[in-house]
């Protein structure tokens, strides 16, 4: 595949969402050829945390309730292992494919990914604190009201205002961060500067996957699968693995893709510099 012509595409016009889609499709085979040892890794990250998500219960139950105790540890260390490795990854993701189409390469390392790995998680973790204290007058509403139709409602409200609020405020933001040389107040404003009348275009296609990844990976922390046996749950845990892990680096690229466009339409109006 050539970069340097998709680069030329995404400055020339806005793509629509079969183009993206396209796109998308073209740069992960490229990436997974390249990167093979990253992504074996990040499957097997995934594989385990599913398998871990359903074996949670069964091993906690009275009959393996011993030899879970014995394991505890070694299995929160793994999880801990796999969740920073698949963040970290998604990170890198980012970063290679925006250095990589715009031919900057040399510019990528792993210490420059980890640094932004880093202070991503630290912003993460401000914002679900901010976010835990915004939903609790939502959490206050609903006890008052005894959950009935009103106080479902003015919840509802209030739960869907900071969904808003978080997708305005960082829609391109992870990109940009990843991407651009800019401070983390720099990236959120160069973020709502390049967001108005593009929030739909990256809004749309990523939730689609989004919700399509969820689906895959929730029925793994429902109670029906403690039920199951081992032999049939740990062939659906890599299945289902490998899917979700494939999905997960189609998003992360397709919004590497709809980031750039958007943003080489906005400094072609503002007769930027595209280089």
């Amino acid at each position: 595949m050539d970069f340097q012509n998709l680069q030329d595409e995404l400055i020339e016009k806005k793509l629509n969402l079969t183009e993206y889609l396209k796109k998308s499709k073209d740069v992960v085979k490229v990436f997974l050829k390249e990167n093979k040892l990253w992504t074996i890794f990040f499957i097997i990250a995934n594989i385990w945390m599913l398998f871990c998500a359903a074996f949670e219960k069964k091993l906690t139950s009275e009959s393996y309730v011993r030899l879970y105790n014995s394991f505890r540890y070694l299995i929160s260390m793994l999880n801990t292992v796999a969740s920073v490795y698949s963040n970290l990854f998604y990170t890198a993701v980012i970063m290679k494919i925006g250095f990589k189409i715009e031919n900057r390469e040399d510019e990528f390392t792993l210490k420059k990914s980890l640094f932004k790995f880093l202070v991503l998680t630290l912003l993460y973790f401000a914002i679900g604190m901010a976010i835990a204290l915004l939903i609790f007058p939502a959490a206050i509403m609903l006890l008052i009201s005894e959950a009935n139709f009103i106080g479902t409602v003015i919840a509802g409200i209030i739960v869907i205002a900071i969904i808003v609020f978080l997708v305005i405020m960082f829609l391109y933001f992870v990109q940009i961060y990843c991407i651009r040389k800019m401070t983390i107040i720099d990236a959120l404003q160069y973020n709502l500067e390049i967001s108005g009348g593009n929030r739909t275009r990256a809004v749309v296609p990523i939730i689609i996957f989004v919700l399509l990844n969820a689906i895959l990976r929730i029925p793994f922390s429902l109670p029906i699968f403690y039920k199951i046996t081992s032999i049939i749950i740990f062939p659906i845990c890599i299945v289902i693995g490998i899917i979700s892990s494939f999905l997960g680096i189609f998003i992360a690229i397709m919004g590497v893709i709809i980031f750039l466009n958007v943003e080489y339409d906005y400094l072609k109006k503002q007769n930027k510099n595209l280089q």
